[in-house]
């Protein structure tokens, strides 16, 4: 498979070290920024994705590269990640892709991106498999056939949604972790399904988390929205 490098010319100006801002992991270790997006853009009556496919791999993508940063493991910083600390993951998927960053030469946050969302939503629905929240399921005709995923808990896999947007309603103050997850989802369009029905304040308070989120999540979120936004032009 390429490198997200493959046809970039090197960045010399990038230290292979920048200072670490580590926010606090993720709420639950069995529920990770990937794990809640992916619930966040499924449809749990239909097994489909409420976005279309590249803004959906392009959010777990940047929630996968997320979830380092709340370990630690990388920053970012003017559009480049760059490893702070290449010590095992207590995940195998985040371990996989702590792995390809500490392999491959410098690559722009844009590149890694697109590199991971090629794989991103397989890999995620893996993960929530195998914790057992979600089943798959092939449908379709012989020779046009699509995997679906099926919550195995109704509750479970609504409660993303439901605890962020009931946060997001009441203005409540967003841990870290939340304002990227919020974020990505705002990136993405899936901030329709998140906030559907509500004020304009609520949008404006959403945005303004975003606007006001700290530099290496902030510096995450422009590139998600540029790569989305790219996909929509292809």
């Amino acid at each position: 498979m390429p490198s997200p490098a493959a046809g970039r010319e090197p960045r010399q100006s990038v230290p292979d070290r920048l200072p670490s801002t580590p926010g606090r992991p993720p709420v639950s270790s069995s529920l990770r920024v990937a794990d809640e997006f992916f619930l966040l853009a499924l449809d749990e009556r239909t097994g489909r994705f409420r976005l279309h496919r590249r803004a959906t791999d392009l959010g777990l993508a940047a929630a996968l590269l997320a979830e380092l940063f709340f370990l630690g493991r990388i920053t970012l910083h003017e559009g480049w990640p760059a490893v702070l600390d290449d010590r095992p993951c207590p995940d195998d998927l985040q371990q996989s892709v702590l792995g390809q960053m500490c392999a491959q030469p410098p690559s722009p946050t844009r590149a890694w991106l697109g590199f991971l969302a090629v794989h991103a939503r397989d890999a995620v629905a893996a993960r929530l498999c195998q914790a057992g929240r979600i089943s798959s399921r092939r449908s379709g005709l012989r020779w046009y056939r699509r995997t679906m995923y099926l919550p195995t808990d109704a509750n479970t896999a609504a409660w993303p949604c439901a605890r962020l947007s009931r946060e997001l309603r009441t203005f409540q103050h967003l841990e870290p972790v939340d304002v990227a997850l919020a974020g990505i989802a705002l990136r993405t369009g899936l901030d329709r399904h998140l906030l559907d029905g509500a004020s304009s304040a609520v949008h404006a308070h959403l945005a303004g988390l975003v606007d006001r989120a700290r530099p290496p999540v902030y510096d995450l979120l422009t590139d998600v929205d540029v790569a989305v936004g790219e996909s929509t032009l292809s």
